[in-house]
């Protein structure tokens, strides 16, 4: 909605198409002021489907969102920049949708943050320091992340990743949304290799050159980074 608002308030005269997946009619939020901006702005179209009627029958789409309601829904699908929200799974396979539809990953912008990822927001905790020598990680048969700057390391837990050990250990990495979107925690992977979940705050060439998202990066093997 913030990002529909301020193309209005802008005067923009492209198209935009907002497609909205909800579970009843009682669950859209923002309705009359969706139906007042459609009014208003006739290079808006939005779409919504249900997942079941309400009270009286919805007369729009029923089900998820679907290619053939993308399709249906939006002209020239791969030149557009498409911006999604929601639940990560519901992102995860829009985001499916759209690479089989032929957008480009590129052109797709998410925002899930701590909360839509199913975790709790942190504060940092008070945690004893620790260095490489005398570590438990080796005892407990985990991968171990090895701050080179801080000449701290931890144990790497699979429920765990790299920022979550930082703050244990007391290591100052900067963070901001938890959920990989926003590109504050990046810092230099020194050696070994990580996964991460979302990948959308890397910017162009970081990849090329090992910076990973703390708030993401999880390992099997091994890890040393630049904190």
């Amino acid at each position: 909605m913030s990002v529909l608002r301020y193309l209005l308030d802008r005067s923009w005269n492209g198209d935009i198409f907002l497609i909205y997946g909800c579970h009843n009619p009682d669950d859209i939020i923002f309705r009359e002021e969706l139906d007042y901006l459609q009014r208003r702005h006739p290079n808006l179209q939005v779409v919504i489907t249900v997942s079941q009627d309400g009270e009286t029958v919805w007369p729009g789409p029923h089900g998820r969102i679907t290619k053939e309601l993308i399709t249906e829904t939006v002209s020239d699908l791969p030149s557009r920049y498409i911006h999604i929200c929601g639940p990560v799974p519901m992102m995860e396979a829009t985001k499916q949708l759209l690479a089989e539809l032929g957008v480009s990953q590129e052109r797709i912008k998410t925002e899930a943050f701590g909360p839509a990822l199913g975790k709790e927001e942190r504060l940092p905790k008070a945690a004893q320091a620790r260095t490489p020598e005398g570590s438990s990680s080796e005892r407990a048969g985990l991968p171990t992340v090895t701050f080179i700057d801080s000449n701290k390391a931890g144990s790497l837990p699979p429920d765990k990743v790299v920022l979550d050990v930082a703050e244990e250990l007391g290591v100052d990495i900067d963070y901001s949304c938890r959920s990989g979107i926003c590109g504050v925690c990046r810092v230099k992977l020194l050696s070994g290799e990580v996964s991460m979940a979302v990948e959308d705050g890397l910017q162009p060439g970081d990849k090329e050159n090992h910076i990973i998202l703390a708030c993401q990066a999880s390992a099997t093997s091994d890890i040393s980074v630049k904190a």
